[in-house]
């Protein structure tokens, strides 16, 4: 979609949720069972409600026919015949609703989804009001969404949640003695569950501190293409981090990268950029470390088995601290 279209998403007037469950959709990222059935995890691709056809993510969300009842009941009316793909049906819609029209639509989008869900695991069967009433309870005013506060010079130890609609993106480089670097990426909300996972390679780099304003540059760019908008980066190499806040100078080698990185901050409705001890920051390092092995790779919703224990003790972690 075009950048107005992501922006119109993530300003819609609706829980955080069905922002990124609607994002999510819109990158056939769901875990409709067609697609697992083409990778060889579900047995049955047929959709859990009416049995007749596979489980795509448009049959999911609009053209199931119980779903089409859902569209057709709610106020926005959608009487839907000839199907498209999401994607082209989220262009059509976003570029002519409202933000209010927007929220409805989202609201009713997440709880269409929810419901499939309680069907699927809980055996659970939703009516058409029940759905929308859900959908209407998802819309409160007060439900805004706020950036993290700066740290300053807080030298904190261990990975933190970012709140409710902030995406949390932690990112480092690792440097060979030839000079060839490595950079690592995770994306997170604010329940520790990964959105995505990345890593690359860049050769030969001048110093370390140059490799870490690189992997930045980088990650600022992924972060962009995955459709994040509201994003809390974090670092742990300090004199990037001071670098960028202009408390220190002298690394004038630095400064066409940061500059780039400045330029890319108005693809973000939220940007928030801190800095944390390597114990905070341990996924990104031991992803830029695996970039040398793998490559440049990029997982969606999951990241390399080497890395899962780490997760989890970010999870572990970030409990505690809030105790």
């Amino acid at each position: 979609m075009r950048p107005a279209l992501w922006l119109k998403l993530w300003k819609a007037e609706v829980a955080p949720r069905c922002c990124e469950t609607a994002w999510r959709a819109c990158l056939n990222l769901l875990p409709v069972r067609a697609l697992l059935h083409s990778r060889g995890v579900a047995t049955d691709p047929l959709c859990p409600r009416c049995l007749a056809a596979p489980e795509t993510h448009e049959h999911a969300l609009f053209f199931c026919p119980f779903i089409k009842q859902v569209w057709f009941a709610s106020p926005l009316g959608f009487r839907l015949h000839e199907e498209c793909s999401v994607q082209e049906f989220f262009t059509e819609f976003l570029g002519a609703a409202d933000c209010n029209g927007i929220g409805m639509f989202f609201s009713i989008l997440y709880s269409v989804w929810q419901a499939r869900n309680d069907l699927l695991f809980s055996a659970k069967q939703s009516s058409v009001d029940q759905i929308l009433l859900r959908a209407s309870s998802l819309r409160p005013s007060s439900n805004q969404l706020t950036a993290p506060h700066r740290h300053g010079r807080e030298h904190v130890s261990s990975w933190r949640r970012p709140a409710a609609g902030i995406f949390k993106v932690n990112f480092d480089a690792s440097l060979l003695q030839s000079h060839e670097a490595g950079f690592g990426f995770i994306a997170r909300n604010k329940e520790g569950e990964v959105l995505a996972a990345a890593t690359s390679t860049m050769g030969p780099v001048l110093s370390s501190v140059l490799a870490e304003a690189l992997a930045l540059r980088w990650a600022l760019g992924l972060a962009k293409e995955l459709g994040f908008r509201r994003i809390w980066v974090e670092t742990d190499c300090l004199v990037l981090y001071n670098y960028w806040e202009r408390r220190e100078g002298g690394f004038s080698h630095l400064e066409t990268v940061v500059k780039d990185c400045r330029l890319l901050l108005c693809s973000f409705d939220v940007f928030t950029f801190t800095f944390v001890r390597r114990t905070g920051n341990s996924v990104a390092d031991a992803l830029a470390k695996l970039a040398f092995r793998l490559g440049c790779l990029v997982w969606i919703e999951e990241a390399p088995l080497e890395v899962s224990s780490l997760i989890q003790d970010d999870v572990f972690a970030s409990v505690a601290s809030s105790l």
